[in-house]
């Protein structure tokens, strides 16, 4: 959630054409955290798997 909000308010940023250096970092950020919340969501449901 905290990793789309953030991609979200990128994009709006994106269309004033204010900071892209900055936007650009956000949308990055934003990236790794949905990443990581994906990796860490598979690493659960493999342990669950491997573990029932």
């Amino acid at each position: 959630m905290f990793g789309y909000k953030v991609f979200g308010s990128e994009k709006s940023a994106g269309k004033n054409g204010r900071k892209p250096m900055t936007s650009r970092r956000k949308y990055y950020a934003s990236v790794i955290s949905m990443a990581a919340i994906i990796l860490a969501g598979l690493g659960m449901f493999l342990a669950a798997v491997i573990y029932a």
